[in-house]
């Protein structure tokens, strides 16, 4: 199992700036068996939906 660590988010955006952006823009922060970290940079384009059987929040 991975450790999600504390690290300096703003950084993280702007390392990852030029993934953040349509069509897509998205970009994993961390994944382990229960839990996924993902950063979407708007607007986003698509048109199609995802689906996932877990819980998920977005901020």
């Amino acid at each position: 199992m991975s450790r999600l660590a504390a690290f300096n988010f703003q950084n993280w955006i702007n390392e990852h700036r030029h993934l953040l952006k349509p069509p897509v823009g998205n970009q994993m922060v961390f994944r382990d068996a229960d839990m996924v970290v993902m950063v979407v940079g708007g607007p986003n384009r698509r048109t199609d939906y995802h689906d996932d059987p877990v819980d998920e929040f977005f901020y």
